[in-house]
């Protein structure tokens, strides 16, 4: 089965409310990860605690603000595999820079809230045989 397939009617549960897709399409998962990216409540947060590998192509604060909120949807996900493959999504559109050495990146991605390398399936082996740059 394709990852982008949604049934009509389809819900996805995010942690504070439910998402659903009615008219699912071949952008239904873009669909998706921009309805995640978006929160209906304005949160203030520093710009040190912006994910620290936005693509410099961004200038706009909102559209920082978002792929923020979207790298920080993106490690709540409960697999390493999808957790890299989105990442992936997001360096190929330019939302985000890949890193030379993945170290880097995996630091970055547990200060803002990935499982610790002791959860099971989260370790550092395990996201370096999965990230792609």
């Amino acid at each position: 089965m394709n990852k982008n397939y949604f049934a009509p009617g389809s819900k996805y549960y995010d942690n504070h409310r439910e998402i659903t897709i009615n008219n699912p399409g071949p952008n239904a998962a873009e669909l998706l990860r921009t309805a995640l990216a978006e929160d209906i409540e304005p949160i203030e947060e520093d710009e040190e605690d912006f994910f620290k590998y936005i693509h410099v192509a961004v200038t706009s604060e909102q559209e920082r603000l978002q792929i923020h909120r979207m790298v920080h949807n993106i490690v709540k996900l409960p697999r390493m595999k999808q957790i890299c493959d989105e990442l992936y999504t997001l360096i190929k559109k330019e939302k985000i820079l890949s890193t030379i050495k993945p170290e880097a990146m995996l630091a970055e991605l547990r200060r803002i809230g990935m499982p610790s390398a002791d959860t099971p399936g989260f370790s550092d082996q395990n996201f370096y045989s999965n990230y792609r740059s």
